[in-house]
């Protein structure tokens, strides 16, 4: 008699029922619920389940955004997801002007299906039923969605009330490129400056500003007008302060045309500095002129604690003022502004920024303030510049980029 060969396989009794794997969205209701032809789903409606996970973003376009390239099952989707992450005024949906592109990928996408059509006609041939005829990943190849991740990219400081004077402005547009490899860049954080307690009471207290829930606000009184009714003002921005504001400013000493009101500019950072100390919000500086950066600084040790947070705005100081804000506030994170694209007019800046630490770093566009030659646009787009200029100077991708500077904004601010 042969020896019976060793078996170490589990008997059947003792694997216990195996757990069944839960499709997102899937339904228990097997009377109103139908199985999907794809997958092992059972759904309510189907055609959304399939619309949402197994179809390329364009195969409805009308339920599509356009912007980011998703496919969603239902028209209520889509409105969500343009208010969370667009302008909910603009349209990201299906335009006219994409016919051509749809009618083009959508033949690339018939093209896939009829090479693999000998395959699809010999399982249809061999089969009895003609639900569920092809395994699920057999099913996914031929829908395959040719996506590329959109990088986040957050414009750490610009002004949305000077856009909001403007005549017939009615929200800022996606700001989405591409660029080579196919790899697509969007600003889905804006921070803007409230520093003009003139436009407080239109821009913030308007509905037009809480429809966009890409911008992030500050709060605070620019050093330039420090004394226009500055007590006022000052009254006002201690009762704001409550509100939903993630720092206090653009503050600080501006000296860069005349001393005038140097005294003054102190008695309104040193009130906002204790406003940020108290409510512990990151404080934005804003400091202009010959030898000021050091007084600035000592005012600032003197109200604030080492570790406080802090946004250098328009970071245009040598590399000793660097290391010297650095050793005083070591969270702190310097704005690199559309300053850098003006190198007629700080042609050092550039090579002062390469001595900085990728680490420190996070983009500005300060639009619509700053407006670099050969530029025609100065609104936040400035940011794709910005970041092709540093991928070179730091040699590395524009990726890399935008991953660090978000993400050093990020721990600045304390966003998602």
């Amino acid at each position: 008699m042969e020896e019976e060969e060793l078996d170490y396989e589990p008997e059947e009794k003792e694997l216990g029922p195996v757990k069944e794997q839960r499709i997102r969205g899937s339904s228990n209701n097997r009377k109103r619920s139908r199985p999907c032809c794809i997958c092992t789903g059972r759904f309510v409606n189907v055609r959304r389940h399939v619309l949402r996970a197994h179809v390329p973003w364009y195969t409805a376009p009308l339920l599509a955004c356009w912007t980011c390239q998703l496919q969603f099952g239902q028209q209520g989707a889509l409105t969500i997801h343009c208010n969370d992450y667009h302008n909910s005024e603009q349209t990201h949906g299906y335009k006219d002007e994409f016919l051509v592109d749809w009618v083009e990928m959508m033949i690339g996408l018939l093209i896939e299906l009829c090479r693999q059509f000998k395959i699809l006609a010999l399982l249809i041939k061999s089969s009895e039923d003609s639900e569920n005829l092809l395994s699920y990943s057999c099913k996914m190849s031929l829908c395959k969605i040719s996506s590329y991740p959109i990088h986040t990219v957050i414009d750490t400081h610009f002004h949305w009330d000077k856009f909001f004077l403007q005549a017939r402005f009615s929200g800022l547009p996606s700001y989405i490129w591409e660029e080579q490899g196919n790899e697509k860049f969007q600003i889905r954080k804006l921070i803007s400056n409230f520093v003009f307690p003139s436009r407080w009471r239109a821009c913030l207290d308007g509905d037009l500003l809480s429809k966009d829930k890409r911008i992030l606000h500050t709060i605070g009184v620019h050093p330039k007008i420090a004394g226009n009714q500055v007590g006022h003002h000052l009254k006002e921005l201690k009762k704001r302060i409550p509100g939903n504001f993630i720092a206090i400013g653009e503050c600080g000493l501006d000296i860069s045309q005349e001393e005038k009101d140097l005294r003054e500019q102190i008695k309104v950072l040193r009130v906002q500095l204790e406003l940020a100390r108290d409510s512990n919000l990151p404080v934005v500086i804003h400091c202009r002129g010959e030898n000021i950066t050091a007084r600035c600084l000592d005012i600032m040790t003197e109200l604030l604690d080492r570790k406080h947070g802090v946004h250098w705005h328009c970071f245009s100081q040598d590399e000793r003022e660097y290391e010297n804000i650095k050793r005083c506030f070591p969270n702190t994170k310097f704005g690199i502004s559309s300053l850098m694209l003006m190198e007629d007019k700080y042609p050092q800046l550039r090579s002062q920024v390469c001595e900085m630490s990728l680490a420190d770093i996070i983009v500005e566009s300060d639009s619509p303030y700053i407006q670099p030659k050969n530029y025609e646009d100065n609104s936040p787009v400035l940011i794709k510049a910005i970041i092709q200029k540093l991928s070179i100077m730091f040699n590395t991708s524009g990726r890399e980029i935008a991953e660090i500077t978000t993400r050093n904004a990020q721990q600045l601010y304390k966003l998602e």
